[in-house]
């Protein structure tokens, strides 16, 4: 089985999370992990959601072998399993004080220490740190710094590609986490440009478990929706699965 899983900021914007849903289904999308989503479904068990529904993960259920089982919901984030992976969903506010960053860091840790088997963290970190390609630190970034190496976390944006670009400037809030033993699987990392969508696609490759192939980012097949898409409906990371 190949599961296709997309990662996109939608803004807060309707419209592109009207469109993104319709190409979910288009473009065979298995699993999308959505921050800054419009609105959550009511009702629709094929979502989940943080606490404060700035962060999200939507699953086809027909397009899968296993379910989507939630594990973790805390106000910034939700974490699923499905068959041996656990998958978060992250967003956080980059207005929020030191004291409510700490807060949720501790969160996080909880997830990372209780969770068996391979970890998945898609996130908006809203957070500044020259070791992942900012051009500047801010103390957000430190302390999440200081977390990723306390729980030996691989971070898998290691060459420094922008993965939020607008017209007032670049940077680099969305990481991707893994565990130790899920970034042993990892057979690529790499940005792509020249996408319509704001934030660029990211290529992940995940080979060896039974049956699942991951792909972590943009597609021939995105490339054409990111066309159709205008730069007002939002902003977007798409991690896919070849």
């Amino acid at each position: 089985m190949a599961a296709k899983v997309l990662q996109i900021n939608l803004n807060h914007s309707w419209g592109a999370q009207d469109l993104i849903r319709h190409h979910v289904l288009e473009f065979s999308i298995d699993i999308c992990c959505i921050s800054e989503l419009h609105f959550v479904p009511a009702g629709d068990p094929s979502w989940y959601s943080s606490s404060n529904g700035l962060a999200a993960l939507y699953w086809v259920p027909t397009r899968l072998r296993c379910s989507g089982v939630l594990v973790w919901v805390t106000n910034n984030f939700v974490a699923v399993r499905f068959g041996p992976v656990t998958m978060a969903s992250v967003y956080i506010s980059p207005s929020v004080s030191v004291a409510v960053y700490l807060n949720f860091l501790d969160d996080l840790r909880d997830l990372v220490l209780t969770t068996r088997g391979e970890l998945l963290i898609y996130s908006d970190f809203n957070a500044s740190s020259l070791s992942w390609g900012c051009w500047s630190a801010n103390r957000h970034g430190e302390l999440l710094k200081e977390l990723i190496s306390e729980l030996d976390l691989r971070l898998c944006n290691v060459d420094g590609s922008f993965t939020c670009v607008r017209a007032r400037g670049s940077s680099v809030v969305d990481l991707t986490l893994t565990s130790p033993s899920c970034s042993s699987r990892l057979r690529s990392w790499h940005v792509l440009t020249g996408v319509v969508i704001i934030r660029p696609p990211v290529y992940h490759v995940l080979p060896g478990w039974p049956g699942w192939w991951f792909l972590l980012s943009g597609s021939p097949a995105w490339e054409a929706l990111s066309a159709l898409v205008p730069e007002r409906y939002g902003q977007g990371i798409i991690r896919r699965s070849d």
